[in-house]
């Protein structure tokens, strides 16, 4: 369900739909897989000083995107990151969260400023945050 209530449905539930006399209506493009864009969001465990992001924080990290999108898988899992900035070499331990969002300008802008309000309360260089298009043929 988005935010504003709205529900998105593979194409398949269409005529179920109809069976049960619910209306709704089609628009723009016609599958689910074409109107989601899965987006990755990788956020650190830690400070770049060495101190642990509190836990509280990386739960309310997921709730906002809960609230925009209506849903999001949370991965437990660490992800070790590595990369550089000016000759220096980081490494972070990282939890992934996984949203499906709608494939819209509206939905990567509110990508983008979430990012950015991330990056500030986590004190980062960067957040690395990856959006893909999913073509089914």
């Amino acid at each position: 369900m988005l935010k504003s209530g709205e529900h998105l449905v593979p194409e398949a539930a269409l005529e179920a739909l109809a069976d049960q006399n619910i209306s709704f209506t089609v628009e723009g493009k016609s599958t689910y897989e074409q109107q989601i864009a899965p987006i990755r969001d990788f956020l650190p465990l830690q400070f770049n000083d060495g101190r642990e992001v509190p836990s509280e924080w990386l739960a309310d990290a997921v709730l906002e995107i809960v609230e925009n999108f209506g849903a999001a898988s949370y991965e437990t899992q660490k992800v070790e990151g590595h990369w550089r900035h000016q000759s220096i070499l980081y490494r972070d331990n990282l939890v992934k969260i996984v949203i499906d969002a709608p494939d819209e300008e509206v939905s990567r802008q509110w990508m983008r400023d979430y990012k950015a309000r991330w990056k500030v309360k986590l004190k980062q260089l960067e957040l690395w945050l990856v959006s893909y298009t999913i073509d089914i043929d």
